[in-house]
């Protein structure tokens, strides 16, 4: 029975030393207050390309970066 708790608590699971990946998304944005020229609401996109890596070896521990264009 110890050998059960003690494989129990094995774990098996091998994270990825790099992650390349792609984002992208549409950007909203709305000026509101007390302004006395015409504001209108703006729509653009953002693409970029993201790279993590692992920091931990038996953790899913990451350092993030990346380049966006907006």
């Amino acid at each position: 029975m110890g050998v059960a708790f003690i494989a129990g608590n094995v774990m098996a699971q091998d994270y990825a030393k790099n992650i390349y990946g792609v984002r992208a998304g549409v950007n909203l944005n709305f000026l509101t207050g007390d302004f006395h020229a015409l504001t209108q609401g703006t729509t653009s996109f953002h693409v970029g390309g993201t790279y993590q890596r692992l920091l931990l070896a038996n953790q899913p521990l990451y350092l993030e970066t990346g380049l966006f264009f907006t």
